[in-house]
């Protein structure tokens, strides 16, 4: 009983692993683009 219950859970599990690998990367990359854009902007000035 608890090994199916496992199983069907595990594909939920990846996807959910996977958006919050996705998010994460992309918070990462955000905040570094935007803290090179800050120093470009200074540069520029």
């Amino acid at each position: 009983m608890l090994k199916i219950f496992c199983k069907s859970l595990k594909p939920i599990f990846d996807t959910i692993l996977m958006e919050f690998a996705a998010i994460t990367v992309l918070l990462f990359l955000s905040i570094h683009l935007n803290f090179w854009g800050e120093i470009v902007i200074i540069f520029a000035l």
